[in-house]
């Protein structure tokens, strides 16, 4: 009978695991919150605008941003994960039991190593695949879901001075059926 052996042969050793499972359970913990961080600092200026939505709508339409706010998150999280893993083992004086067992400082690294790698990874495959499908339907829903009854997302900013570069465009009005806008002051 042939058993198939998941863990690569540098993840076999109790310690690796250990060190594995420690690093991973930080790793994603900091992925939610800095990817969530991420999707909360674009969608807060835009809360005005939103009021209204069902929510049913509105969390599709947040979890569509989650990929992209992921590939942004994961160098960060592994570093919290490391960071924290590290210090953690450090604080507890683990790294001095470590060392004083004859593992060497890079055989500790080695589980750190392959959650950066399935980071770059999974990013990679987030970024190629995934983001760019979501990214195109992201503004489409957003305008689908601030448009009521014939009113448009452009009919929000009707008379209101927005930044355009060094600029600021103002316009009066806007027609319901083309969008065509009426009175534009660039200033």
């Amino acid at each position: 009978m042939i058993q198939l052996e998941l863990t690569p042969k540098f993840m076999r050793s109790r310690l690796d695991k250990y060190l594995f499972l420690e690093s991973f359970a930080v790793f994603l913990l900091g992925t939610l919150i800095f990817s969530s961080l991420v999707i909360l600092s674009s969608t807060i200026p835009r809360l005005e605008y939103i009021i209204g939505v069902p929510l049913k709508d509105l969390g599709y339409w947040l979890l569509l941003q989650y990929p992209d706010a992921l590939v942004l998150s994961l160098p960060i999280a592994v570093l919290l994960a490391v960071l924290f893993t590290y210090g953690r083992l450090y604080a507890q004086h683990e790294l001095i039991a470590i060392n004083a067992g004859a593992v060497s400082p890079i055989r500790v690294m080695l589980p750190f190593i392959l959650v950066a790698v399935l980071a770059v990874a999974g990013g990679l495959a987030l970024r190629e695949f995934v983001a760019p499908k979501a990214n195109t339907k992201v503004p489409t829903l957003w305008w689908q879901l601030t448009s009521e009854d014939n009113v448009t997302g452009i009919q929000y900013l009707v008379k209101n001075d927005l930044p355009l570069g060094d600029f600021r465009i103002h316009f009066d009005r806007v027609d319901d059926k083309t969008n065509d806008m009426f009175g534009v002051r660039l200033s």
